[in-house]
């Protein structure tokens, strides 16, 4: 038996996970490799049920594993993103990346013919995780906007045939909807992720590599070189009168809570930043984390 690519797919992420060579992903997605391998247990598992949601012609048909587990997913990022503008961006990059599919999906023939190199159904996929990673730009925007990308355009399907009264039906996260929606999802996060990694790399490579510009153990950065390091943790919790550790234990989801000890000592030093230059230099990075996501 085939097993559809969507499918393959996820079995492919859950091996990377249960060999631990997804942990930094899963810890820009806030969750634990755990939580990750059961919630693609439980998403292939409901997968194989549907139930309808509208009954009239035109139908829509609603796939519990392809439909409802991605939403849901999407849905707690969302509500764990931590600053108002990663929120909206996440929202607006879905709204965009659906408007690209379903205008790709207008203008494409939907099945496949002689002069088709790629399946359809695939090519929506690419085309959404592609735009989900432009329109995103984080780990989790990206994968936000191209798993609810895919679901959108199908909406906005449905709306249309129901408007034009052509009967059919829909199917929301189902049959080749199910891999477009995890081709998608996957896709965008997996560029960003390999981007990011690759632009770090170009900007001065790992801590260790970049020491040298902070004065050495303990010594003092500028403001905008400190600043970019709390942007790039995705600070969170982070934003307190007192930098510490305590506050670091707190900010669960940081890119980089693994190694904030290191960044505190190795650029600010063990006593922490000064009073007088603690305020701004926190408000510029909030402000810097925002415009980044």
């Amino acid at each position: 038996m085939n097993l559809p690519i969507g499918m393959v797919t996820l079995i492919v992420v859950a091996v990377l996970i249960y060999f631990g060579l997804a942990h930094r992903v899963l810890d820009r997605m806030y969750l634990t490799d755990r939580g990750a391998l059961v919630f693609i247990v439980l998403m292939i598992v409901a997968s194989f049920f549907n139930f309808t949601l509208v009954r009239t012609p035109p139908q829509l048909i609603v796939n519990v594993g392809g439909a409802l587990f991605p939403l849901g997913l999407a849905v707690y990022l969302i509500w764990r993103a931590d600053t108002t503008v990663e929120k909206v961006r996440a929202i607006l990059s879905a709204v965009i990346t659906a408007a690209v599919v379903y205008v790709a999906a207008r203008l494409l023939p939907s099945e496949p013919t002689q002069n088709t190199v790629i399946d359809p159904t695939y090519l929506f996929a690419i085309v959404g995780g592609l735009v989900a990673y432009i329109a995103g730009r984080s780990r989790r925007s990206a994968f936000i906007a191209g798993s609810m990308g895919i679901l959108l355009a199908d909406v906005a399907h449905y709306v249309e045939i129901t408007v034009r009264g052509i009967p059919g039906r829909t199917w929301l996260g189902g049959a080749g909807a199910f891999d477009s929606v995890i081709i998608a999802g996957v896709l965008g996060t997996f560029l960003a992720e390999i981007i990011g990694e690759t632009r770090e790399a170009l900007q001065g490579g790992p801590r260790d590599e970049r020491g040298g510009r902070g004065g050495g153990k303990g010594g003092k950065v500028k403001n905008v070189e400190f600043t970019g390091m709390l942007s790039d943790m995705e600070i969170g919790d982070l934003a307190e009168p007192d930098i510490s550790r305590q506050a670091a234990a707190r900010a669960g989801g940081s890119d980089e809570l693994k190694d904030i000890d290191d960044y505190i000592d190795e650029y600010v030093g063990p006593g922490g930043l000064k009073d007088a230059e603690e305020s701004e230099i926190i408000r510029r990075a909030k402000e810097e984390a925002d415009r980044r996501g």
